[in-house]
Order: structure tokens, then sequence, then C-alpha cells
């Protein structure tokens, strides 16, 4: 499955909320590729689910239906590079961004559903392309913009199986 809506919404990029451990978040971290920390907030039980906020947010962003969702899924609430509790480097390169969501989904090492809001949505859509254990992916809002190398991402994921059907 495949979700993808390219509208925008101005006052969804200013609400913010913070998830508290009074409602049962454990952080944890995994290291990207290039040894930054990548923060994530797990709960809940189920398949997992990894969420994935846009710009100027965290992982507070998803707050308001984490709860309903950690009913039915494990969810992974990732803090992005340089937000929240992840670690960041000294140089910035949107690729890595890519590879920190990978690394999370790799970490879980399992099929997951990833779920991206956003430039977040961006990043889950690339970093499907690296790694194995994408089961399920939701665009939420992606930026219409050419991803490295000049290629729409929609055209590279028609060769990833499974995924290709829901194109």
């Amino acid at each position: 499955m495949l979700v993808l809506d390219c509208q925008s919404h101005p006052a969804l990029d200013s609400f913010s909320l913070t998830i508290g451990s009074e409602i049962g978040f454990k952080m944890e971290k995994v290291r990207s590729q290039d040894g930054t920390p990548i923060a994530y907030h797990r709960n809940g039980e189920g398949p997992p689910l990894v969420l994935v906020h846009g710009a100027i947010a965290s992982h507070a962003r998803w707050a308001a239906i984490t709860p309903a969702l950690a009913q039915r899924y494990t969810v992974y609430a990732i803090d992005r590079r340089g937000r929240g509790e992840s670690g960041d480097a000294e140089s910035y390169a949107m690729a890595r961004e890519f590879e920190d969501v990978a690394a999370v989904v790799d970490a879980i090492g399992e099929g997951v559903n990833l779920l991206g809001h956003s430039f977040g949505a961006l990043c889950a859509l690339e970093a499907a392309l690296l790694t194995p254990h994408v089961r399920r992916l939701i665009a939420y809002e992606p930026p219409p913009v050419p991803v490295p190398e000049g290629r729409w991402i929609g055209f590279r994921l028609r060769s990833m199986p499974g995924i290709a059907r829901g194109l």
C-alpha cells in the first residue's frame, strides 16, 4: 500500500505536542551508517509501525495519534537527525537522513509499516530503497521535489517488489 497526498496544510506545520514518559514511551537509540545516534520512542504492542516526522518537528509531532496507534501497533516514533534526542553531524547531507530511517527499520529486525509526513515522507520513501524490511509504506504530504540523482521517487519505487502494485 502506498498513499501519496501532495496537498499542504500549513496549520499542521506549527502543531507540536510533547510525548511524556507518563504514556509509556521508551526512548532507544540506534547508530546510523555514519555513526550518528538516532533516537526513537517505542510504545505499544503489535506489528511495527515506524513514524517519521517532517521538518521543524520531532517525535512529538505524532503525540495526538500515538496513543491510539499504540493500541494496535508497536510504534517507533523517530527523532530525525539533529532533532529531539538524536545526534547530528558537522556537515549535512540529505542522504544521511534516508540512511537514518533505514537504520531504525533494520534495527527492528522484521518487516515494518513505515509512515512519513512531509519531509519525513521523502525520508521514508528513500529509506525504503535502502532496506528490505519495509512491508508497507505510507507517504503523507510528501514534498513535490526531485530526489538525489534527479529521478522522481515514483519511478524508482516501481522497481521494488510489492511496492509497485500500489503505484
